[in-house]
């Protein structure tokens, strides 16, 4: 039978395992990673079916309660500086916005049943405040809907959590003791992506952009013939006959016959950012071809020639990771095949020696290496000895937290989402004599934290979520 001490650290290990997960969904909803990509723009007042929680259809559209949700978290994101220029973000993030409002019904439908739900003066109220009106539309009444149990889980309608379960201001004491633990770790950690990536051949990579170069350049240089009139529509039509002149005469030819409002700048490097529409006009890229027809870009008609494309190493490290994601989304399980061995085997040698020098046996292999002296088995995050944090959450999984704390073994692996950990224990160490008794926000943080991930998943086993077959 367990002794209290024993008891004791399982009740710890029970409250640490989900810090953070669902912070985003259920703390603060409205800061959900998403959305620059604007689904509605050409929807007009159309509705078309979204998500389905718990038998009942949601929509979308500019007057739908997602057109409002959604519109929220674009503006708090462009405001932090966010931006998405590129066309396949956008559609991830819109994608990832549905799933994530998909949660948020959940938990609007489970308190619901539990007969918690906004009364018509709370409508009126809020709605009032926000769109200056007392009858809010189908949307705007869907929205608020989410509007009000936001704030449930924040308490500024009374803390919910603390009214159904156990306080979590019980536990701060367990919290501080377990905070006081200091374990001394070194780690091996790779991803599975990224240890594949290691191993694509830059020759291999070069074919690839060669051979779908338009899907990848944002930036070309270009010759090109700017009309400066500020008559849009009789630079059109001079834009037509520069264009057909030199379709005909050639572009050195053309250009001496040009009129005196036409301007012709050699060499120009463009950019996709500032020029999305030259790019646009790239359904293939041969050198010294003109483009098909004049463009209008930053209030001027041009008529443009590419002189140049960056070769692979010219593109931009953005474009050159998006090159790469590519290849490797059509190439992953050949080259996993291939190389995973070489993983395994990493992992086991180091295994066979659990007092060597890892950090030198893996410093010419596609692994990284950190030694966390400090590791708290209730920190989100650690940091190692120079402040850097690690950027995996440990004390997410019960799994490390069970190793370091009750295994006799001071070596073990681990694998999470496709990241490979291993992990040595050198000792433990207290930093206190007595723990703190008061609540830190530290505590408060994390503990809250928790007992969101148990919320969630307790929604999650009474919530039915059912997404159109078409899906964006």
């Amino acid at each position: 039978m367990p002794s209290a001490s024993e008891k004791r650290k399982l009740l710890v290990q029970r409250i640490r395992y989900g810090a953070l997960v669902l912070f985003t969904s259920l703390i603060i909803i409205s800061f959900v990673v998403s959305l620059a990509y604007n689904p509605f723009s050409s929807q007009e007042r159309m509705r078309s079916k979204l998500v389905k929680v718990n038998g009942k259809w949601f929509y979308e559209g500019v007057d739908t309660g997602f057109g409002y949700w959604y519109d929220e978290q674009k503006n708090r994101l462009q405001q932090q500086g966010v931006s998405f220029s590129d066309k396949e973000i956008e559609q991830l993030f819109y994608e990832e916005s549905i799933k994530n409002y998909a949660k948020t019904l959940s938990v609007v439908a489970y308190t619901k049943g539990l007969g918690i739900r906004p009364s018509d003066f709370f409508y009126k109220q809020l709605a009032q405040a926000l769109y200056r009106t007392e009858k809010p539309t189908f949307g705007e009444r869907e929205y608020l809907d989410i509007f009000y149990i936001r704030d449930i889980f924040l308490g500024n309608w009374g803390d919910i959590q603390n009214t159904l379960l156990l306080s979590p201001s019980s536990l701060a004491l367990l919290y501080q003791d377990s905070q006081n633990l200091a374990y001394d770790v070194e780690i091996v950690y790779t991803e599975k992506t990224n240890f594949v990536a290691r191993f694509v051949e830059k020759a291999d990579l070069e074919t690839y952009y060669q051979q779908n170069v338009t899907n990848f350049l944002d930036t070309v240089i270009v010759d090109r013939i700017s009309l400066t009139n500020k008559n849009v529509v009789s630079n059109r039509v001079l834009a037509e006959h520069i264009l057909s002149n030199v379709q005909s005469m050639g572009w050195e030819k053309a250009v001496a016959t040009l009129p005196p409002e036409a301007v012709v700048t050699k060499d120009v490097t463009i950019t996709r950012e500032r020029y999305p529409r030259v790019f646009e006009s790239l359904q293939m890229v041969t050198s010294s071809m003109v483009l098909p027809r004049p463009l209008f870009e930053n209030k001027q008609y041009h008529v443009i020639r590419i002189q140049k494309t960056p070769s692979f190493e010219g593109l931009s490290a953005f474009a050159q990771q998006r090159l790469l994601k590519s290849y490797l989304a059509l190439h992953f399980d050949a080259l996993w095949a291939k190389y995973a061995s070489q993983l395994t085997q990493t992992l086991a040698s180091l295994q066979a020696n659990p007092s060597g020098d890892w950090k030198t046996m893996v410093s010419n292999k596609p692994f990284g290496y950190v030694r966390l002296p400090k590791l708290s088995l209730v920190d989100v995050y650690a940091q190692d000895s120079e402040g850097s944090v690690f950027p995996y959450q440990l004390s997410q999984h019960p799994e490390v937290l069970s190793f370091l704390v009750s295994s006799a073994a001071s070596v073990k692996q681990f694998e999470f989402g496709g990241v490979y950990l291993l992990l040595r224990k050198n000792g433990i160490s207290r930093t206190q004599v007595k723990p703190q008794t008061a609540m830190t926000s530290e505590a408060y943080y994390y503990i809250m934290n928790a007992w969101n991930q148990d919320w969630q998943k307790m929604v999650e086993t009474k919530t039915k979520i059912a997404y159109r077959k078409d899906k964006k």
